[in-house]
Order: C-alpha cells, then sequence, then structure tokens
C-alpha cells in the first residue's frame, strides 16, 4: 500500500502546504504528479509552478475558471464527467509508478460533494502501489481515509 498523507481543515494553505512538501521531494531528485479537483483552471501562480517541470507535472481536468460549488447543475454533470477521467489517469499512474508523489488537491472534495463515494475514494487508494506517496487535500477528511493515512495535519484557521 502507499504511503498516505492528508492535509485537511477549514483553513487556507492545504494546497501550498502540498506544494512546499512536493518542493522538498523535488529537491531530492523525486519526480511529483499533482492532479487538481474542483478548482477550475488551477492556482493563480501556475506560470511560476510550471517553471518546476518536468520534475512537476500539473494536471487539471477541468475547464473554466469557476470553483465546482459555483457551477451551474448541467456545468457539473459536464465536470464530473472530466473528473472520472481524471481519477482514471491517477490509477493509470499508480499502474506505471509514473512518479515518487502524487498529490491529490482537493480530492477530498469529491465526496464531499457527491461526485464520489467515500468507498471509491477509499478503494482507490489501497490499490497496491508499493513505494509511491499520495499526498490528499480537502476540506473534511472521511474516517475511513483517516484509519489509512501515515499523517494527518488538519489546517485551521486562527480565527476559529
Amino acid at each position: 500500500m502507499s504511503k498516505i498523507q492528508v492535509y485537511f481543515g477549514n483553513g487556507k494553505g492545504k494546497s501550498l502546504a502540498a506544494m512546499g512538501y512536493a518542493m522538498k521531494k523535488i529537491c531530492e531528485g523525486q519526480q511529483v504528479i499533482l492532479v487538481s479537483f474542483l478548482k477550475g483552471k488551477l492556482y493563480d501562480n501556475r506560470e511560476m509552478i510550471g517553471r518546476l517541470e518536468p520534475e512537476l507535472k500539473i494536471l487539471s481536468f477541468e475547464t473554466g475558471n469557476k470553483n465546482y460549488e459555483d457551477l451551474t447543475m448541467k456545468e457539473k454533470e459536464e465536470q464530473n464527467i472530466k473528473i472520472i477521467n481524471a481519477l482514471n489517469y491517477v490509477r493509470k499512474v499508480m499502474d506505471t509508478a509514473e512518479c515518487d508523489l502524487l498529490i491529490l488537491d482537493e480530492v477530498l472534495g469529491l465526496v464531499d460533494n457527491e461526485v464520489i463515494t467515500e468507498a471509491q475514494l477509499y478503494d482507490l487508494l489501497l490499490y497496491p502501489s508499493d513505494g509511491l506517496e499520495i499526498m490528499l487535500t480537502g476540506r473534511k477528511i472521511p474516517k475511513s481515509i483517516a484509519r489509512i493515512a501515515e499523517n494527518v495535519y488538519e489546517i485551521v484557521s486562527c480565527s476559529e
């Protein structure tokens, strides 16, 4: 089974923490793939982050500039198809050991938004892929995912 780490919570900085960890791994000579979910066109600073290629590959299968919760029902249906394609890509990455660290940014939100079930995410993470490190981010962590994670970090806002 893969080594699983999770950054979750209502505070800001989960994706940034994941990117910091990715930088550490890149400096160690490792390959990193980041797949972004529910964020539309990804990060504001994508151009700067893109300079880290080929050691860091960033993928977002979604289109548009809106966050998922701002989409109409029809737009959500279209995005859900793209999200499923992204999850199929994730499985391929796990099959081929294409990277050392796989970051699934906001993947926990797929369960919150009922795009996939908790069981589907759990099954994906249990997929045999020895040596692969997987990092998940999102607001809420399902109990089944917390149980299989090696490290879980809760990010909270100081004003909470």
